[in-house]
């Protein structure tokens, strides 16, 4: 993609613009020249839009506030990579349930009053595959909140791709009971608005809702929403992390506003391993306080060999409604994607040899072989 493209679809064009200011200054020792069409671009589409998020807040707000979250939501969580994405977009098929679609997600302080003008701009912008597989893109699939929570807050994982040099901060903010009262406040108050503006904009729907990071929050998921349906899917971490790592190589040019090619190769994959250690430490520990029948569990490679039969086991061990009317939907979508191939990556011996000693924990607990 051109630098043109890559700014028409960046999330930080629909950002808060106090909050964009302040990160672009605090970033600012690392912002490339090269890149400078990109931030203006970003800036200006911020400015302009900002008038119409400040009305749509004022006209929507308190309503938005006062919705009530009556259908418990419906969390997918796991590591990148592992069929998080495959799984929510069977699930979107629930024609009695809602989920943040591209378009809403991209532009989420504005996605209410722009709705229809952002349609046809969406469909231009957003490519027709995913940068990093094979799976359809488009203004109506399925996409992570994470992009809406990035539009309005610091505080977010996503930020890591527009500022490489501060990775680790932004990485760190995906882990909620490591911050500080003041910043798991700042995200409580913000998530929450995200689940009440969807709940209240598809008029009280369930919502099913996709983002890895959750997988290490399920403390704040609980607290926000005690009675929360979880659906859990892992892979084998010896195509996770290749796969996640070549994911990211793809997307961060995308985003950056940092030249990126003077990073070192190893930053991704030191980055996406330490991520992948703490998410599953936090996950391990935090899905315990789960309360009995609101969490289901499932092997990647197992889950793909018959998605039907694993939806109706969805539904039934979380007590989900909706099966009988909604399965034909399911079978359906699943069918066409008959045929489908992923995308094949190869671990080398040092990162595999790295994988063993950090994730062996994980290796153990969910029953993957290791390989010397």
């Amino acid at each position: 993609m051109s630098t043109q493209q890559d700014a028409a679809m960046h999330y930080l064009q629909c950002a808060n613009f106090k909050m964009l200011v302040n990160m672009l200054w605090e970033n600012r020792k690392q912002l490339s020249p090269k890149e400078a069409p990109k931030v203006a671009q970003v800036l200006f589409m911020s400015l302009v839009l900002s008038p119409v998020a400040f009305l749509e807040n004022l006209f929507h707000a308190r309503k938005i506030a006062n919705t009530k979250i009556e259908k418990p939501p419906i969390f997918i969580v796991g590591h990148w990579r592992s069929g998080t994405t495959f799984l929510t977009s069977i699930m979107a098929h629930d024609e009695s349930k809602a989920y943040f679609k591209a378009e809403q997600t991209y532009s989420f302080p504005v996605f209410i009053t722009l709705g229809n003008t952002l349609k046809s701009i969406y469909t231009k912008v957003l490519p027709s595959k995913r940068p990093m597989d094979n799976m359809k893109m488009g203004r109506e699939e399925p996409q992570e909140e994470a992009f809406a929570l990035a539009t309005m807050i610091e505080e977010s994982i996503t930020h890591m791709m527009s500022f490489p040099s501060n990775a680790r901060f932004y990485a760190k903010c995906a882990f909620y009971s490591e911050l500080s009262e003041q910043r798991q406040k700042k995200i409580r108050r913000a998530y929450l608005k995200i689940i009440k503006k969807l709940t209240y904009y598809t008029g009280g729907k369930q919502l099913i809702i996709k983002s890895p990071e959750n997988t290490a929050r399920i403390d704040m998921l609980l607290e926000l929403f005690p009675d929360a349906k979880f659906i859990h899917i892992y892979r084998n971490p010896y195509n996770v992390f290749p796969s996640t790592v070549g994911m990211f190589k793809k997307l961060f040019p995308i985003f950056s506003l940092e030249d990126i090619s003077k990073h070192p190769d190893t930053l991704v994959d030191d980055v996406v391993l330490d991520i992948y250690e703490k998410l599953y430490t936090r996950y391990l520990s935090d899905k315990k306080k789960i309360p009995e029948g609101n969490l289901i569990e499932m092997k990647y490679e197992e889950f793909v060999q018959d998605p039907f039969l694993y939806m109706q086991e969805i539904y039934t061990s979380l007590g989900i409604e909706g099966w009988e009317e909604q399965k034909d939907h399911f079978k359906k979508y699943i069918d066409a994607q008959e045929g489908y191939k992923t995308n094949g990556y190869k671990i080398d011996i040092i990162n595999k040899k790295r994988l063993n000693k950090r994730l062996f924990f994980l290796f153990k607990k969910f029953g993957y072989k290791m390989e010397a």
